[in-house]
């Protein structure tokens, strides 16, 4: 079996692993005897699809990606008897993300074009907007801090590949309202950010200043209606207010997992903890729960240690440099990757993308394209 059709069976499990993980999000529809299947499945497929692909060696992003893939697995084998965890359980969780960028790659080389990811992705935007109105009404009990909203906003850098302006700016408008609707303060953060960049390319692509102050005042007007509609909009400007003011509950996590970190014996911090450590240690444990450090920095330190943050500190700057190469090449890409690189930045500080094997995939598997993308430009190749 060649390389496009191994391509065409992991990019149809993706589609279904994506439908599956946001109705898995609920914790209403047990699904898991589906979801661990797939992953399992998909993982493996990966491997194969890696294995059989040597020039992924060759590039420096996808070098470091792949070693600290292997970083991990090792880790997991070293702490093998001492974690509560199995093995596989851990390699499933821990490395999902690692597998997209190599896999995207070479799906990018093999397909020479955009178009096939604008369809793809779009798609998957729909359906993923679609399950979350859905589930939002018919299981979601806390409607404040529902996480679903998560699974179509990290696809909102995919809205830039678009070609028709005037569709991606309605698009990109009504996901921002979607994002209103679920009222959480991250992706709102993100979101906004995205309303702000596309005004921007609007401004610069068109020079039409009167197209860009209808669109301001579009975006102004459906915010200010629905926020004043909305009955949960105190509850929400509350939370915003106690975590600049006060500071919320995160502050404290933040602080206990630094100093948790600090008492470590030199190996530990060097080497890490393994998987979850934050919650299998217990470090918030005088705060009456169990929570993770709620930041992928101090996650990965406790996790991984200083080797683990060091490789992913890589990554990012790596990924900073393709981002650099990518405005020269494509401009809607560039625009896609500002905006996961904001998405990115945010639900790292005040959440997680690493540890889970969810919707991070979205965002590194647009690091694939990437370097897909300067491969083949490198060749002389338009796409």
């Amino acid at each position: 079996m060649n390389n496009k059709n191994l391509l065409k069976i992991f990019s149809t499990l993706f589609f279904v692993w994506s439908i599956i993980g946001i109705i898995s999000s609920t914790y209403v529809y047990n699904v898991i005897f589906i979801k661990k299947p797939l992953i399992i499945l998909i993982m493996s497929l990966s491997s194969i699809i890696i294995f059989c692909n040597t020039r992924l060696l060759k590039n420096k992003l996808l070098r470091l990606v792949i070693l600290f893939y292997l970083y991990i697995m090792c880790q997991t084998l070293f702490f093998l008897y001492t974690h509560p965890l199995s093995c596989l359980y851990i390699i499933l969780d821990s490395c999902w993300w690692a597998i997209f960028p190599p896999i995207f790659y070479v799906m990018t080389i093999c397909v020479k074009s955009l178009d096939k990811f604008r369809i793809y992705f779009l798609s998957l935007l729909v359906c993923e907007t679609f399950l979350f109105f859905l589930l939002y009404f018919l299981t979601v009990r806390d409607r404040m801090q529902s996480n679903l909203i998560y699974w179509p906003a990290l696809l909102m850098p995919y809205i830039f590949f678009i070609k028709n302006i005037k569709i991606r700016d309605i698009s990109m408008i009504c996901i921002f309202c979607v994002i209103l609707f679920s009222l959480k303060r991250s992706a709102f953060i993100y979101g906004f950010f995205s309303i702000l960049l596309i005004i921007y390319d609007s401004w610069e692509r068109n020079n039409n200043k009167l197209r860009t102050i209808f669109q301001i005042m579009v975006i102004t007007t459906v915010s200010f209606i629905y926020l004043s509609l909305n009955e949960d909009t105190n509850n929400t400007i509350q939370r915003f207010e106690n975590a600049v003011d006060t500071g919320d509950i995160r502050t404290k996590i933040y602080e206990i997992a630094w100093q948790n970190y600090l008492k470590k014996d030199i190996i530990f911090k060097i080497i890490g903890n393994g998987y979850q450590s934050t919650i299998f240690n217990k470090i918030t444990q005088e705060l009456g729960t169990l929570k993770t450090a709620h930041n992928d920095i101090l996650e990965i330190l406790h996790d991984y240690g200083i080797i683990g943050t060091f490789l992913y500190f890589m990554i990012i700057i790596y990924l900073l440099k393709s981002i650099v190469k990518i405005k020269k090449i494509n401009h809607m890409l560039w625009l896609a990757n500002i905006q996961a690189l904001v998405t990115l930045f945010v639900m790292t500080m005040v959440s997680h993308l690493i540890i889970y094997p969810s919707y991070f995939a979205f965002i590194t598997a647009l690091w694939g394209i990437n370097e897909g993308v300067i491969y083949i430009n490198s060749k002389n190749v338009v796409i």
